[in-house]
């Protein structure tokens, strides 16, 4: 296999592989994918094989003399076949694309834009050609700031357990220290239930009271935070307890400090045992459920842990689960219902600030609901008690949000400036320093952003957050068109649309980018930079097909390639085009230049497949006669007669002397002489037409001639007496014609002079024989 070659068009594409000498060959279609094997054929070391558009990869394997060519395209072809001529070593691999799929070159599929880039597009629009430039960069910063969530880790809750009533069997200082543990661990003083307990050795206790303590002992420590010691007391009860009825208690306390410990799976694994064995323990299940949805919680498995709260049966647990129900309904976005919840517990919780998670989670609901003053109290209240820099970063920041929504300005701007400056390596630092910027470009809006470019551009690289940098970069691209849409700012939009393909402004930068395309190309174009426009169109092409966009540009584009005779080049072009606009208003200007590229490209297949494709989609267009023009004068070139008279007998070409002329020459070889006489003899009415068309003035004379038109034909054959090589037959005619004139005389000179000068041999001998015949005939 000498080479692989690809032909698009909008309902098929055919891949032509060049041979030395054509294989034998098995088709096997498989959905995405089609396998081409290959007898007797050798590979070779193809570069450059045709992979885009519909032919996503091409795959080449050799074993032994068969070589096996796979296809996989984008898209399942409707029907798949090979078309060989016996006379062509090539094999033509036809895959013929479902219409109602829309066009075949699905990466330029023109459709209906989704919400978000109906969104996309009016934002951005708003500012780059709004009047009022400051209040729509309030309108759209406020529209697009991303949720504030401050990294406040959940706390597990821990309720009181049931209490566990013994009377220890030790005595002497054991049994003192461990009543005197039990009473304070009965009272809740934590503290100095472990310093009793920790008095006491495990190893000398025995009965109940070994079986009780390290449930005792384990809990005061979980209460306490001293988690690591904990968690080897409640193993050796398991060790030493296996089948304890207690069993349920422990299993719970190891779940919760797994949990407590950042071991949130296998805390959720410990759950499911205490769930499948708790038995008649209800109060264990209730807990078990509780403390699953807050492991949920904190692992953003928000719909389990709304199942689990929706198993939690209150018995002491209500506060606690509907302010956890609270908080996973902020997570997932509902935050009316939330504040629903949550002005419910005011009443039971007295200070917020002992729960900052769900501080955090409340601050936000309150913002989301465009309660601002009521967030930013909030968001106070929650600075106050976090402990890390992050924590209170973000939290602060919150409280400068909220004030300035609630138009505090002046506040709000003096905390920020504090934020940014006091927490600049943190999140909330630089969200503060981003809301800064917006606040500079508001209070300026002549400037358009000019002196805030370049923090902005420092800010989408230097960020701590993926969310921040991709904010911080798309105002840069979109401050940096504002100031000049050429190519440096097209480029700054190329480059964040493919960072940021999974982000939250890539349908308002790819909007952006479709509104300054065409004036870039346009700028191309006139500059005569032809090629960079070209690149430009069919890299941004899903962009350019799926906008409101203007088609002249890329008219003129395809029309400077055509001039410059990069017919394949202008091809591609107008196959955007057609592809783009299939459908929509303007798709019937698209079809005259590709027919004309295509068949001065000399494709005089694809010629003729759109040319008919636009009689079908326009039968009555403007640029009919034009189109059939294209067509018919294919055909005349491939000499297909037939076709061509269908179109002459039509009456849809234009009337000219040029169709006239290639008209005889059709109607001559369909032996249809009385077209051949009714085109040709106004077309060739004056000499010199006739000087400049000899072989279709003969066409005209034949057919004069048997028409027995003698006395017309008779000057036609006299002018092409000196033209070869029709010379010595029309000679040899108007010796006919004289003989069948009566003019016998004449006749024989005209004989014997072709018999004795002619150089057709063919006509020499007739000649003679006819010589001959009249003096025969004379004897």
């Amino acid at each position: 296999m000498r080479d692989i070659t690809k032909e698009e068009g909008v309902s098929a594409t055919r891949l032509i592989l060049h041979f030395s000498e054509k294989p034998s060959y098995r088709l096997e279609p498989s959905g995405q994918r089609i396998d081409l094997f290959l007898s007797d054929t050798d590979g070779g070391s193809l570069k450059n094989l045709p992979e885009d558009g519909k032919v996503v990869r091409i795959l080449l394997g050799q074993q032994e003399r068969m070589l096996m060519a796979s296809f996989l395209l984008r898209a399942i072809p409707k029907k798949v076949k090979v078309l060989t001529d016996a006379r062509d070593p090539r094999l033509v691999l036809e895959l013929t694309w479902d219409k109602s799929r829309g066009p075949s070159r699905p990466a330029i599929t023109s459709k209906l834009k989704s919400p978000s880039q109906v969104r996309g597009a009016e934002a951005v629009s708003k500012i780059t050609k709004g009047e009022d430039f400051g209040n729509q960069w309030q309108t759209f910063c406020l529209d697009h700031e991303a949720p504030l969530q401050v990294p406040v880790p959940v706390r597990y809750s821990l309720p009181p357990l049931p209490r566990l009533v013994f009377n220890p069997i030790a005595t002497g200082e054991i049994g003192d220290n461990l009543l005197s543990g039990l009473k304070e661990w009965q009272q809740g003083s934590w503290s100095k239930a472990r310093d009793a307990f920790e008095k006491i050795s495990y190893d000398k206790l025995r009965g109940v009271d070994r079986e009780a303590f390290p449930l005792l002992y384990g809990e005061v420590l979980i209460r306490v935070g001293a988690g690591r010691t904990a968690e080897a007391v409640l193993e050796a009860f398991f060790q030493d307890f296996p089948e304890s009825f207690l069993r349920a208690r422990a299993q719970y306390l190891l779940s919760y400090l797994c949990a407590a410990m950042g071991k949130p799976y296998e805390s959720g694994y410990q759950l499911s045992c205490l769930l499948g064995e708790v038995g008649d323990a209800e109060y264990y299940r209730q807990l078990a459920n509780l403390l699953q949805a807050e492991v949920d919680l904190a692992t953003a498995r928000h719909e389990k842990a709304l199942a689990a709260l929706g198993a939690v049966v209150p018995q002491g647990l209500a506060t606690v689960r509907d302010r956890r129900k609270a908080d996973v309904l902020v997570a997932t976005g509902k935050y009316a219902e939330a504040l629903q919840l949550y002005q419910a517990l005011d009443s039971s919780v007295k200070a917020w600030g002992a729960y900052p998670h769900s501080l955090s989670q409340l601050a936000e609901a309150l913002y989301r609901q465009q309660d601002f003053s009521a967030s930013a109290k909030r968001y106070a209240e929650l600075a106050e008690v976090v402990e890390s820099d992050e924590e209170k970063g973000l939290a602060s920041f919150g409280y400068a949000r909220g004030m300035l929504r609630a138009g505090q300005v002046d506040e709000a701007v003096a905390v920020l400036k504090d934020v940014a400056e006091s927490f600049s390596a943190t999140e909330g630092g630089q969200r503060a320093k981003l809301m800064l910027l917006d606040q500079e470009i508001i209070a300026a809006p002549g400037e358009k952003g000019f002196m805030q470019m370049l923090a902005f551009q420092q800010l989408g690289i230097t960020a701590g957050t993926r969310e921040l940098r991709e904010e911080a970069a798309f105002k840069h691209v979109l401050l940096t068109v504002l100031q000049a849409t050429d190519l440096s700012a097209m480029n700054a939009l190329e480059a964040f649309v493919s960072q940021n393909q999974n982000g939250r402004f890539k349908e308002y930068a790819e909007a952006l980018l479709t509104d300054v395309l065409p004036e870039i190309i346009q700028t191309l174009i006139r500059n005569e930079q032809y090629f960079n426009a070209l690149l430009l169109v069919e890299k941004h092409r899903h962009l350019l097909a799926g906008g409101s966009v203007k088609t002249d540009f890329l008219v003129d584009l395809g029309n400077a390639f055509q001039t410059m005779g990069l017919m394949e080049k202008a091809a591609k072009v107008y196959f955007f085009m057609l592809d783009a606009y299939q459908g929509l208003p303007g798709e019937e200007p698209f079809y005259l230049p590709l027919v004309q590229v295509l068949y001065e490209d000399g494709k005089s297949r694809l010629t003729l497949e759109y040319a008919d494709r636009y009689f079908e989609r326009f039968p009555n267009g403007a640029q009919r006669s034009l189109v059939l023009a294209l067509k018919f004068r294919t055909l005349f070139e491939q000499r297909d007669f037939e076709g061509a008279a269908k179109i002459l007998t039509s009456g849809g070409l234009e009337p000219s002397q040029t169709f006239d002329l290639m008209a005889g020459t059709v109607f001559w070889e369909l032996n249809r002489l009385d077209k051949v006489e009714e085109v040709l003899s106004p077309a060739l009415s004056k000499p010199e037409d006739r000087r400049k068309h000899p072989q279709l003035t003969f066409y005209l004379a034949e057919a004069l001639f048997q028409r027995g038109k003698l006395k017309q034909a008779l000057p036609l054959y006299q002018e092409l007496d000196s033209e070869e090589p029709m010379a010595d037959q029309a000679s040899y005619r108007r010796a006919q014609i004289a003989l069948q004139s009566g003019q016998k005389e004449e006749a024989l000179n005209l004989f014997r002079e072709l018999a004795e000068k002619g150089k057709n041999t063919q006509w020499k001998i007739a000649a003679e024989g006819a010589v001959l015949a009249e003096q025969s005939h004379g004897l």
